[in-house]
This record gives C-alpha cells, structure tokens and sequence, in this order.
C-alpha cells in the first residue's frame, strides 16, 4: 500500500511538471552579398505562439554569428553582450503566428531588426559583430558597417525555421511516469 501512495504521489508531481511552458526554439540563416551569411538561434516561451508580434522583451535565448565565405567574422548573443550596452542596440521584432520576421522598416521600429548595432553609433558593431534589417537593406557590421554585405530588404532572406527535439519534453515525463507505474505493480506483485 506505501508504495502505491508513493507511486501515486510521484505520478502527481510528473503531472505537474509536463504541464509548465516549455520554449520554442529557431535557428536564423540570412544570406547576403559578396559571400557574407549569419546563422544563430532563438527561443521564446511556447505560450506565444500564435499571439502575433513578439519582441526583445520575449526572448530567452538569442545568439547570432556571422561569416564571411565560411571564416568566423564573430558573434553577439543578447543575453550576455547587450547588458553591457545602450540601450540602442537591440531590436528584436518577430511574428509569432506567421513565424517570420518583420522586415522593411527602420531598424528601431516594430518593423525592423537591429541586433548588436549601435544605430547612435552610425551603425557599427557594439560586440565586433551586429546585423540591421531597415527599411532599404540588410546587412552586417563588423565593426563598422559592411556595405559589401548589403542586400535590398525586398530581397531579403532572413529566415527563421523552427528547431524540432528528438524527444518531447511532456513525452518524456509521461514515459517515465508510466515507467514508475509498471515498476511500483511489479513489487507489488513480488510480495504477494
């Protein structure tokens, strides 16, 4: 009987767990000009998914790196660079439902990308490496604005695609819920 409680109560608390938010993950490609591409991820929690526009303020995780014919040029990640900066320098626009990112507006607005890039600073990068998204081009700074890098925003090509896990995260759970179950029946059996 002490081990059915038991098994019922750890049952109870894997329930619990697999009902809590979990983060949805995507990874950025965006190529650009003269051989220059950026690739990084972000996440967000899976409670906004399909409520439209999201912004800096919603991100868990956001790295980005960029290259220049497949040579690291260097990175910036949000979380543990722009702390350390203005406040001028981030801007994170995203649309939730659509999973897409806004593009075509000025950089600082809710319609553009501004990341790692000091648009005070006459766009040069904060970190040694930024990307911006505004109303005429995309492109990256590294320090100082590439223009070589620079693509028209009515070609753009910034992507996000949505990472998928092996393995569920509530499936797990529920996996080894079960598990404990069959385990705690199994001693039952034995003593009888």
């Amino acid at each position: 009987m002490k081990n059915i409680l038991s098994a019922i109560i750890v049952c109870g608390a894997l329930s619990l767990v697999v009902q809590q938010a979990e983060a949805v993950s995507f990874d950025i490609s965006w190529t650009g000009a003269g051989n220059y591409t950026m690739e990084g991820s972000f996440s967000y929690s899976d409670t906004l998914i399909g409520t439209g526009r999201i912004d800096e303020t919603s991100l868990t995780s956001f790295n980005i790196e960029g290259f220049l014919s497949g040579t690291s040029l260097g990175t910036f990640d949000f979380f543990t660079d722009t702390p350390l900066l203005g406040s001028d320098t981030f801007n994170f626009n995203f649309d939730s439902t659509s999973e897409t990112f806004y593009t075509g507006g000025y950089s600082a607005d809710d319609f553009g990308q501004d990341w790692g890039v000091s648009i005070g600073g006459g766009f040069a990068a904060t970190t040694g490496f930024g990307f911006s998204s505004g109303s005429g081009s995309q492109g990256i700074a590294n320090p100082s604005w590439l223009s070589v890098s620079s693509i028209p925003v009515s070609q753009s090509t910034l992507i996000a695609t949505r990472s998928s896990d092996p393995v569920p995260e509530p499936a797990t759970m529920l996996l080894f819920g079960t598990g404990l179950i069959g385990l705690a029946g199994s001693r039952i059996r034995r003593k009888k």
